[in-house]
C-alpha cells in the first residue's frame, strides 16, 4: 500500500459559544482538514487544533505552505503504516509546528485502523475503559455570567469545572467566588491562567484566596517560558501545580518535570504533534509518577474523535476528569446529542450527564461530510491537491 495523494483543506467554523481566554477570544476558529489516500482505494482524515497564531504560533496559510514542502518528499509514495517512520522524516523537514503535523498523524492512524478494521485506540495500547468522567470549561467573562454558565452546566451533569482567569487580581478572585457560590461548596473547581501573570509573586495571593474557597489545582499562572516561576509558585501554596502551554510539546514536557515545576500536565494530542507524540508524552508523564487530563483545543468532531481514542487507551483516573469540551463551544449543547453542523456524520466519543463514552471503529470511527466541509471553507482559499 502507498500513499498516492495529500489534500488538505482550509475550514473556518463559527462558534456557537464564544470563547474568552486571558490573552484573547474567538467567534470562529481556523482549522485544517486533511485527507491522505492510498493506491488500495483507502483514506484516512484528520483535523487537529484551532490555529491561532497569538496562541501557536501557526495559522491556516502557515500549514498548507508547509505541507506543501513536507507532503511530496515525506508522504507521496510511501507506505502508511510506517507512521514513525514518516513522522520522523517530517520533523526532519519541518521545525515544530505540532499543531500543523497533528492532522496528518491523525489521518495516518485512521487510516491504518481503518485497513485493520481496529479503532485506533487499538494502536495505542488498547482500550483501558469504557467510559470517563468529564468536567466543562468555564469561558472568561464577568463574574456573574461565569457563575450562570458554571451552574447551567453542572446541572447538565458535569462532574466539575475548569474556569478562566483574566489577570485582575481582584476580579479573578471575584469570578472563583461568584463561580463557587453558584454552584455550592462540594463541587471541583480549578482555575485556569492561561499565563496571564507575568510575575509569579503577583499570582500568589490570587492562588491563595482561591485556595481558601476550595480549588482542586491551578493551571499555568505564568507563562510557558518561565519555568522557575512556576517552580516557585508550586513551592509556595498547597493545591497542585497543572501545566498547559509550559508542556507545550515533548522537549517541554520533559523540561517541566526535570524543574520538577508541575504536578499535572494538561495533554492535548493535537497540540503535542499527534499520536505519535503524545504517545511519548504519556510516557515522560507516568514516568516521573505525574498525572494528567486530556482534552481537546477547540477543534471539530475529528479533534474530538482523535483525543477520546487517546483518552481511552491511557490509565487516568476520575480523581482529575478530562476536558474533551471544546467542540460544545463550536456547536453548543451540554452533549454531543446537541450538536448539530459539525463536518463529521456523527459524533465519536459522545458526552452525556458528565461522562464521555469511548469512541467506536475501525480507524477515528468518523466520516466525513463533504457538504459541510464546503459549507466551512474559509474565504478566500480553496483545497490544496498533491499526488502522485
Amino acid at each position: 500500500m502507498k500513499i498516492t495523494k495529500v489534500q488538505v483543506t482550509p475550514i473556518t467554523v463559527p462558534y456557537r459559544i464564544p470563547l474568552r481566554h486571558a490573552w484573547g477570544g474567538r467567534t470562529a476558529g481556523n482549522y485544517i482538514v486533511v485527507q491522505i489516500e492510498t493506491d488500495e482505494g483507502i483514506t484516512g482524515i484528520g483535523s487537529g487544533a484551532v490555529l491561532a497564531p497569538r496562541h501557536s504560533g501557526e495559522s491556516i496559510d502557515g500549514a498548507m505552505a508547509h505541507i506543501a514542502i513536507v507532503a511530496p518528499e515525506a508522504l507521496l509514495g510511501k507506505d502508511p503504516f510506517q507512521i514513525e517512520a514518516i513522522m520522523k522524516h517530517i520533523d526532519t523537514l519541518l521545525y515544530a509546528n505540532w499543531l500543523t503535523k497533528a492532522p496528518i498523524d491523525f489521518a495516518l492512524y485512521d487510516l491504518k485502523g481503518k485497513a485493520l478494521n481496529v479503532p485506533v485506540y487499538d494502536l495505542l495500547g488498547g482500550l483501558v475503559r469504557d467510559k470517563a468522567l468529564i468536567e466543562f470549561i468555564v469561558s472568561l467573562d464577568e463574574p456573574e455570567a461565569m457563575a450562570d454558565m458554571a451552574k447551567r452546566y453542572m446541572d447538565a451533569g458535569f462532574a466539575g469545572l475548569k474556569i478562566k482567569a483574566g489577570g485582575d487580581p481582584k476580579l479573578d478572585i471575584e469570578r472563583f467566588k461568584r463561580v463557587r457560590r453558584a454552584v455550592g461548596p462540594e463541587t471541583r473547581i480549578s482555575v485556569d491562567m492561561n499565563e496571564i501573570y507575568t510575575r509569579p509573586i503577583d499570582a500568589l495571593p490570587v492562588i491563595q484566596a482561591m485556595t481558601d474557597m476550595g480549588i482542586v489545582y491551578i493551571e499555568q499562572p505564568v507563562p510557558r517560558y518561565n519555568i522557575s516561576g512556576m517552580r516557585f509558585i508550586k513551592d509556595r501554596i498547597n493545591v497542585p501545580m497543572c501545566s498547559d502551554e509550559g508542556g507545550w510539546s515533548l522537549r517541554e514536557a520533559q523540561a517541566m518535570v526535570d524543574a520538577k515545576a508541575t504536578d499535572i500536565f494538561h495533554t492535548v494530542p493535537s497540540r503535542i504533534g499527534g499520536f505519535t507524540k503524545a504517545i511519548k508524552y504519556r510516557s515522560i508523564v507516568e514516568s516521573a509518577g505525574l498525572d494528567m487530563c486530556v482534552s481537546a483545543y477547540n477543534g471539530t468532531g475529528l479533534e474530538h474523535a482523535a483525543s477520546c481514542h487517546f483518552i481511552f487507551s491511557t490509565n487516568l483516573t476520575d480523581a482529575i476528569p478530562e476536558q474533551p469540551v471544546g467542540i460544545l463551544y463550536l456547536y453548543g449543547g451540554f452533549s454531543s446529542d446537541d450538536i448539530v453542523g459539525d463536518i463529521i456524520r456523527k459524533t465519536n466519543g459522545r458526552i452525556k450527564e458528565g461522562y464521555l463514552y469511548k469512541p467506536e471503529g475501525p480507524g477515528l470511527g468518523v466520516e466525513l461530510d463533504q457538504e459541510m466541509v464546503d459549507k466551512y471553507l474559509t474565504p478566500g482559499k480553496k483545497p490544496m491537491v498533491l499526488s502522485i
